[in-house]
């Protein structure tokens, strides 16, 4: 099993009103393509009647690794990727309007300021300052360090210098806490090969105001070196799950309590997750996370659990 996944070789109609306010692009010229949303039924094939079709004027060309966040929620930000004979993708940046399934590409100035169309980055946004950080990743086998905020008011992005010792990573993860930027594990691209990549399991920590890296002093036994896991912020405790560590898939659970700055492991539990990494992960309650899917050594998984974070 890859330490990353192999790169693979009825709507509703939009109203007249949004027809003249969005300009079509040429990216709006292609075919309409069909696109397959939420299987109603889970396991063993699926029958037409379990799936829901819906065609989009205009849509993302395929892609892997990419980002993906909400900006509001009626809007969902597509950043990045790498698509078909693992070359980067040329349109980097959508908008999904999720009521009514129409894509935008957004239009990006010229180069120096945006990020590279890069795969294992992450895109985290902040509600209070409406403002998504990118960060991380690799492109054609280069890693990047730099962090570049899009701000969702201008549409404009800011390239970031900054200071501190700087991570250079991809296959991590990344949590806005208290409008700061917490990053923990993932693997170092420029450290390793492919078949032995070295992970990380330092907690690194950006401040946007001061544009500098630090690393916080945390209390308790930290997790395991880890790629692809889960990190799931609830109020101040940041539930981080699974992962891979060459040759090992992991199902452990760790909390970072952000309050005390303290990791606390979690004992193993009845009917926790089996191991696992590249899955999904949200919030669903300030006290549960939603689990799903993933890979492991026997293949792709399309089990969904919840973690309930107790009083």
């Amino acid at each position: 099993m890859p330490l990353a996944p192999e790169s693979p070789t009825g709507q509703k109609a939009p109203k007249e009103a949004r027809r003249k306010i969005h300009k079509p692009s040429p990216l709006q010229l292609k075919k309409p393509r069909k696109v397959l949303f939420e299987p109603r039924a889970c396991g063993g094939e699926q029958d037409a009647e379990d799936l829901e079709v819906k065609e989009l004027q205009v849509c993302p060309s395929p892609r892997w690794c990419h980002a993906m966040c909400l900006s509001d929620p009626e809007t969902a930000i597509l950043i990045g990727g790498e698509g078909a004979n693992q070359q980067p993708c040329k349109d980097g940046l959508w908008k999904l309007e999720i009521d009514n399934d129409f894509w935008f590409p957004v239009d990006l100035p010229p180069l120096g300021s945006v990020p590279p169309c890069s795969r294992g980055h992450t895109a985290t946004y902040d509600l209070d300052t409406k403002r998504i950080y990118v960060f991380g990743g690799m492109k054609e086998g280069k890693p990047y360090s730099t962090i570049y905020i899009l701000d969702t008011t201008t549409w404009k992005w800011l390239h970031v210098a900054a200071k501190g010792k700087v991570p250079t990573l991809a296959y991590h993860s990344a949590t806005i806490y208290h409008k700061e930027l917490f990053i923990f594990g993932g693997t170092f691209p420029k450290m390793a090969s492919l078949e032995s990549r070295a992970c990380s399991n330092t907690l690194y920590v950006f401040n946007p105001e001061y544009k500098i890296w630090y690393q916080p002093i945390v209390e308790g036994e930290k997790p395991l070196p880890r790629l692809g896991h889960s990190a799931t912020l609830l109020r101040n405790k940041l539930v981080i799950f699974g992962g891979q560590r060459t040759p090992l898939y992991l199902n452990d659970v760790h909390i970072l309590d952000l309050g005390y700055m303290e990791y606390v492991p979690v004992p193993f539990l009845s009917g926790q997750p089996s191991s696992r990494c590249f899955h999904a992960s949200m919030p669903v309650s300030d006290q549960k996370v939603l689990i799903s899917g993933g890979c492991n050594a026997k293949g792709a998984l399309q089990d969904v659990f919840t973690f309930h974070l107790g009083e």
